[in-house]
């Protein structure tokens, strides 16, 4: 017998009669609110670089659970790690705007070749809490792109005959006796490739059922376990191991999803003959946030439909609750694919002439074709230094940052092309298991209960080591940046304490903070290192990352490798030169302290037989400074008699003259400096326009990046336009638009286009 589950949506459920079911929206609800977390997303202009070029970055900053731009952040961490090692090389501040950041990162020579991690943090992305990090993307550095082509990264190791880890998922979390159960699996290798198998179901050690996997190593099958009867699974692959079935429950709920279409999910509800009629609730809610609650009386089963229409794009959870509110059942299912933001480009050709324009037009929409605006990003590159497999802004936010774990091949389940993807993600939510949803109840008291790693406002601390005889309690400092001239004043408390905030990261990249002690007073400047904070509180925590199969070399396209050369010219593999220098300080400010640093600071002298530091003339006033290169005579053994009247000398020395070498931190302690890291710099992506005569000039265009657009915004209507110049690079180039619009809609889209010099 088939019941009807009344369901309520959000915005009437506090009305109903019932007042558990307010109490389960609200128990969710607050937890969730108290929970404001920001989610970064990293879009990059390519995937592969080379030594020597910049590379560019926009960072989204949205809200966790409405997918919104967030306004909440001003300050955006960006670390540079070695993927082997996770040694730094480079860490910089960048001003968040909006909500997003657009920046750039010189690839410096000296780095080694190899993987990196581009990572960004802000105050509300990450907490201490234990909860994954996913805010980062992965780069490759190579010396030369030659050193690439042809060349396949690493494949997936999916063979028939290697070990596979090999686990099942209960619909619904448990086997029941008498009722139809639906089992998902998933086999993987040993380091997270899926693995294609083929099984058989054993009831008490006779053949029951032949299964073999859909997608990705994942499948499912369905049965109904009997009393008393033991079940077990076999894999052609590995005939020595026998896999054995939970023990089906003698009583329980079984949790079913019968049907989903683009309105509705159709869930179907039963329990064994032997439980109690009771009053169940149904809980959907998203990323924390209920969409709706329903009650019902569950004789013998029930069908529970839900409409899709107002949830949002993503994984619910649904979760089946006792008439105490105990959980009884929970499955995770994702809805409404195809409701996002379409960008659609028009326009655009098949083949352009070398330096011709390109001008193509953007609109955006939702999935009802109603003008969106939206920021969007893009970026337009030689198709050689794309990287087969990576994530893009919808499957990080609605994939990877929603489940704990390493997703395989993510894009797939959003390429419309493949027609079996609906079916492909709902077995992912089935063998991913609903306590790795990152927004059930656990983990959302996990997210309010944490506090942040990064505060929005930097912290320092005068402290005073010597107190002098006019001794005076310091009040103020200053933070100045020497090179446009700008500072600002600082306020000390009673403790000596200032604040850094956004206003004093805009002063310029590298500032410095200045203390101004009376006498002999001596202090020292503690500011904390919100890099350092970041470190500790990422250790030991999970970084999970899609995992891509590149089963195919990176694309090469008619002389795309073939060096520039023009005729008469020679190209040298490699030109090493080598002299012996002085270290010189990079900063200039730094550099022009040590110069005075040189003539005021240093004590060196020569009297006026020409002596350097000569001890018979320690105060004549005919003393000189000496001159760096010059050479002087030096006395050895110079001594004094007891009433210093006479003085015995061993011998003189001759040699040239250098000033003493000062370091950093010599410098900044003698001045009373700190070095204060502000907001990295911004610089313009150079694009050149050509017209009748600069299109003949003569010098080679290299350009591998022909657009990198990280601001476009597109009107009420949805739309905008941009244009380019394609470059002299004979080959096949690809264009990546990202983008977030309307009320949290995400969108991706790509396209290609060969250049050609004919």
């Amino acid at each position: 017998m088939l019941g009807a589950l009344i369901f309520a949506e959000q915005q009437t459920y506090g009305q109903q009669e019932d007042s558990l079911m307010s109490k389960l929206a609200l128990s969710i609800n607050k937890l969730a609110s108290m929970a404001k977390t920001n989610s970064i997303y990293l879009q990059t202009n390519k995937d592969i670089y080379e030594h020597d070029e910049d590379f560019w970055f926009k960072s989204w900053v949205l809200d966790s659970q409405a997918h919104q731009i967030s306004t909440l952040d001003k300050t955006l961490y960006i670390t540079l790690t070695k993927a082997s090692n996770d040694s730094i090389v480079f860490q910089e501040k960048y001003k968040i705007e909006n909500g997003t950041t657009s920046g750039h990162v010189y690839i410096e020579n000296s780095w080694p070749k190899g993987e990196y991690w581009l990572s960004a943090y802000s105050a509300h992305s990450i907490y201490d809490n234990g909860q994954p990090f996913y805010d980062r993307r992965k780069i490759h550095i190579i010396s030369h792109i030659g050193d690439a082509t042809g060349k396949a990264f690493p494949k997936n190791d999916n063979q028939s005959n290697i070990r596979t880890q090999f686990n099942v998922f209960p619909e619904g979390g448990q086997l029941i006796e008498g009722l139809r159960n639906t089992i998902a699996f998933k086999a993987v290798s040993p380091n997270g490739y899926p693995v294609k198998i083929k099984g058989t179901l054993y009831e008490s050690g006779k053949t029951l059922l032949p299964f073999e996997s859909i997608h990705d190593g994942m499948g499912k099958l369905s049965f109904v376990p009997q009393v008393n009867q033991k079940y077990t699974i076999g894999l052609e692959n590995q005939p020595d191991t026998v896999y054995i079935l939970p023990n089906p429950k003698k009583q329980g709920i079984r949790f079913y999803l019968e049907a989903q279409t683009e309105n509705e999910l159709v869930f179907n509800v039963a329990k064994t003959p032997i439980s109690l009629e009771q009053k169940i609730y149904l809980r959907i809610q998203t990323r924390g946030m209920v969409q709706f609650i329903a009650s019902g009386m569950l004789k013998d089963s029930l069908l529970i439909k839900i409409p899709l229409k107002q949830i949002p794009q993503g994984i619910v959870e649904a979760t089946l609750f006792d008439n105490e509110l105990r959980p009884l059942v929970e499955r995770l299912v994702y809805v409404n694919l195809d409701k996002g933001m379409n960008i659609i480009v028009t326009g655009l050709e098949k083949l352009y002439a070398t330096r011709k324009m390109v001008k193509l037009k953007i609109k955006t929409t939702d999935s009802d074709n109603n003008s969106v605006p939206a920021q969007l990003s893009l970026s337009v590159f030689d198709k050689i230094y794309e990287r087969l497999g990576k994530k893009n802004i919808l499957t990080h936010y609605y994939l990877s940052t929603q489940l704990k774990g390493n997703i395989h091949n993510p894009d797939y389940y959003f390429d419309k092309s493949n027609k079996d993807r609906s079916d492909a993600l709902d077995l992912l939510m089935l063998t991913q298991g609903w306590r790795k949803y990152t927004w059930d109840d656990e983990s959302i008291q996990k997210r309010a209960e944490a506090k942040n790693v990064v505060l929005p406002v930097e912290t320092g601390t005068l402290r005073q080591l010597k107190i002098g005889k006019d001794h005076r309690p310091q009040r103020t400092m200053v933070l100045f940046n020497p090179d446009n001239n700008t500072s600002q004043i600082l306020e000390l408390d009673d403790n000596g304490t200032f604040k850094l905030d956004e206003s004093s990261f805009t002063m310029g990249r590298r500032l410095f903070l200045k203390h101004f002690p009376i006498d002999n007073d001596e202090y020292r400047v503690d500011l904390g290192n919100t890099f350092d904070k970041i470190k500790i509180a990422l250790t030991g925590k999970v970084k999970p990352y899609p995992i891509f199969e590149n089963k195919d070399s990176i694309p090469q396209f008619d002389s795309l490798t073939t060096p520039w050369q023009e005729q008469g010219t020679i190209t040298l593999e490699e030109v090493k030169v080598s002299a012996r220098k002085k270290s010189v300080f990079r900063d200039k400010y730094l550099g022009q302290l040590d110069s005075l640093a040189k003539l005021d600071i240093n004590t060196d002298y020569v009297c006026i037989s020409g002596i350097l530091n000569c001890e018979i003339h320690v105060r004549d006033p005919d003393n000189q400074k000496p001159v760096e290169g010059k050479v002087y005579q030096s006395y050895v053994g110079f001594q004094w008699n007891s009433n210093k009247t006479e003085y015995t000398i061993r011998g003189r020395i001759t040699q040239k003259y250098e000033y003493p070498i000062f370091t950093e931190e010599e410098l900044l302690r003698k001045n009373n400096l700190t070095k204060v890291q502000g907001f990295y710099g911004k610089k313009e992506f150079y694009s050149p326009v050509y017209d009748k005569e600069t299109i003949k000039d003569p010098l080679p265009d290299y350009r591998n990046t022909l657009l990198w657009a990280p601001s476009i915004v597109t009107d009420e209507k949805g739309e905008a336009t941009v244009t380019f110049f394609c470059s002299d690079l004979n080959t096949q180039f690809i264009g990546i638009i990202e983008g977030v619009g309307g009320e949290g809609l995400l969108g991706h889209h790509d396209f290609e286009f060969f250049v050609s010099k004919n």
